[in-house]
């Protein structure tokens, strides 16, 4: 490998790490683990594991794109409509 490209691969090295990883490790910990959220459809509250790379990785750049992973009140195979996520502060 010539020394400019190694050089290339550094640079890019370094934009990958301050673009992408750095954001998204400062933003993973908002959103691993269950929180707790108001369920209108049941009217209850329940827990709710989100998709927590994918709302870490666009949480970096703008609004993170929340979506439900698991939750305590969905039967499994029941669809959501997710609305619980809509105005949620995490």
């Amino acid at each position: 490998m010539t020394t400019s490209m190694t050089v290339a691969a550094a640079i890019l090295a370094v934009f990958f790490g301050y673009t992408i990883l750095a954001p998204v490790a400062a933003n993973l910990g908002r959103f691993i683990g269950r929180s707790w959220l108001y369920c209108p459809k049941h009217r209850v509250f329940g827990a709710v594991k989100l998709n927590a790379l994918s709302a870490a990785l666009t949480a970096g750049y703008g609004e993170p794109m929340l979506a439900v992973r698991n939750c305590s009140l969905r039967e499994p195979g029941q669809t959501c409509d997710e609305r619980c996520l809509n105005g949620a502060d995490l």
